[in-house]
């Protein structure tokens, strides 16, 4: 039996996990050049070795991302594998950036804004600047992204709780 290869766990710096249909390879290829340029470290399966165990690798990776960058496209909403990295991601609260590269995006996350990169192109800057917030607070520099504030809630129509 073969030791799954170690996907990065840099703390400090953190990396991005990319997930994506094979059919988008190619950009995914470009995409990761372009977050290192940026400065960001990434981790896609392309990463692991023929013969490993691919999806304890996955799990692994995902556990341990910063967050993830999901390439939306027709053949990613088809995948039964994106739609898995996605569910472990949101598992595990890892913050979630979308690109939407041809279609209309994913179902899963159609509550999430994205950034539209439909003509091949990479993202724009300011998808730069917020995986750079989310990188900041995954590292504990603040809070998660979507993490509710310390103290009591209050029901949404702001309506006070009765007393019990």
């Amino acid at each position: 039996m073969t030791e799954s290869p170690s996907p990065p766990t840099d703390l400090a710096a953190g990396y991005l996990f990319l997930s994506y249909s094979r059919a988008d390879q190619a950009y995914v290829r470009r995409l990761a050049g372009d977050l290192h340029a940026h400065g960001f470290a990434v981790w896609f399966d392309d990463q692991i070795d023929l013969g490993e165990r691919w999806w304890p690798t996955i799990v692994q990776a995902i556990t341990n991302c910063k967050a993830m960058v999901v390439v939306m496209t027709p053949e990613a909403e088809a995948s039964v594998w994106v739609h898995r990295e996605i569910m472990l991601a949101q598992r595990f609260g890892k913050a979630i950036l979308p690109l939407l590269l041809r279609g209309e995006g994913l179902t899963l996350l159609i509550d999430q804004q994205h950034a539209d990169v439909r003509a091949m192109q990479m993202p724009p800057e300011a998808f730069y600047s917020r995986l750079r917030q989310v990188v900041a607070r995954a590292a504990g520099q603040g809070p998660a992204p979507g993490t509710p504030p310390q103290g009591r809630a209050t029901p949404p129509d702001d309506t006070p709780e009765p007393n019990l």
